[in-house]
């Protein structure tokens, strides 16, 4: 069998076997298996990916999608139902923090405990014990109980054995999600040095920027199926789209929810008319703006029930779902009693650069807490701009040159 990847499955599925009692086992067992007592549930369903050696692959996909059971079959804390894997070399894992660690054993005991499960010798264990306990920074800790550490504390430790065993194949899982951003800061350029030895790593976060990021590669997992397998932007694009497609089926049924047991169920809820984008105080509709420029956005709605108070919120966002910025009557502290079915969100000076964007506007109640409405990425709109200037947005800045030999006198300077 070629060994020139690190990591590769064919058909890997795994089943699992769902019991409404838990005493339903025992008597499947005793029936011989004549009776069937219990439901079936396939977490992962021929999943076939090959990652080369030295290379970051990104694992996304919603809770329950089958990433974490995947990531468990390739460490071995599981094993499939049906196909095959293959690992080449060394692997360590942080599948959930402090996974191996035994409470009353002080921090010192459970690294050679957990450094041993993992595959590591005495020895081995002995020549990084001390980069172990340094990158951890636990200190005198080392030698308390673990029950006595906080979660962060248990994720330092957790993190520095599995990093520090210096493993032929990492995989992480969610680790960043946890921890201040100095410790953050120190696991991902742990993570870059490992990637620069020409290490692997599998990577599974809900944090899309850090797929981005670290990742050469992202797979989508959906409903236990590899949905989609290429460049991480691409992949993480489609998958955040999903996402938010989830979001607003979750809020509208929430908003359908909230209409029956207010007792508005007969009653049509307030919905969006029209969404409009112009000039600042004209009805000329518009789709290109200018940096500089002053522009209304426009929203129509209807309120059926005229005792209902709506909340009403306009985002601007780059094409690639970039959040730029935004507000709403609440978050402006507007009145909700002086509403008449227009709100024009008025934006004075526009600072965004060139760039293609989109208006997302919602209806929800007056906390903010029930979406009733929402159009996003209604309009589509581009902004055009004439100067050298690069990034997002475009800053109220200048240049500063304090006094110098020739002149004696300082100079401030205003780009265009």
């Amino acid at each position: 069998m070629s060994d020139d990847f690190a990591v590769k499955t064919w058909d890997l599925s795994k089943k699992y076997k769902l019991y409404k009692k838990s005493y339903h086992r025992v008597l499947e067992a005793l029936s011989g298996q004549r009776k069937r007592y219990h439901e079936e549930l396939w977490a992962l369903r021929d999943v076939n990916i090959e990652v080369a050696k030295g290379s970051v692959l990104g694992i996304v996909g919603s809770n329950g999608a089958g990433k974490s059971t995947l990531l468990k079959l390739l460490t071995g804390t599981s094993y499939p139902t049906t196909g095959r894997m293959q690992v080449n070399g060394k692997i360590s894992a942080l599948l959930e923090l402090g996974a191996g660690f035994h409470p009353d054993f002080t921090g010192h005991d459970n690294i050679y405990m957990n450094a041993s499960i993992l595959g590591f010798t005495h020895d081995e264990i002995d020549e990084k014990y001390e980069d172990i306990v340094r990158f951890s920074e636990l200190g005198d800790f080392i030698q308390q109980p673990v029950r006595i550490y906080s979660s962060g504390m248990v994720m330092r430790l957790g993190f520095s054995v599995a990093i520090s065993m210096d493993p032929d194949v990492m995989i992480i899982d969610e680790i960043l999600a946890v921890g201040d951003q100095h410790f953050q800061k120190k696991c991902i350029d742990r993570i870059h040095s490992f990637k620069e030895r020409g290490k692997t790593i599998l990577f599974c976060s809900h944090t899309l920027y850090h797929v981005r990021q670290i990742c050469d590669r992202a797979i989508w997992i959906k409903q236990g199926r590899v949905e989609m397998d290429g460049n991480p932007i691409d992949v993480t694009n489609e998958y955040g789209n999903f996402e938010r497609r989830l979001f607003k089926e979750a809020m509208t049924h929430e908003a359908k929810h909230y209409a029956y047991v207010s007792g508005t169920e007969k009653k049509e809820l307030p919905f969006i008319e029209s969404v409009e984008l112009s000039p600042a105080g004209k009805n000329a509709p518009i789709r290109t703006l200018r940096t500089g420029q002053d522009f209304d956005v426009t929203v129509r709605y209807t309120i059926p029930d005229r005792k209902m108070k709506v909340n009403v919120g306009v985002a601007i966002n780059r094409a690639d779902g970039i959040f730029c910025f935004g507000s709403s009557i609440d978050h402006d502290k507007i009145d909700f009693e002086s509403q008449g079915g227009i709100a024009v969100y008025r934006v004075q000076n526009l600072r965004l650069l060139a760039g293609e964007y989109n208006v997302s506007v919602y209806l929800a109640d007056d906390k903010s807490l029930v979406v009733y409405d929402q159009k996003p990425e209604e309009l589509e709109f581009k902004v055009e701009y004439s100067g050298y200037h690069i990034g997002l947005f475009l800053p109220d800045s200048q240049w500063v040159f304090p006094k110098n030999s020739q002149n004696g006198r300082s100079e401030t300077k205003k780009g265009e």
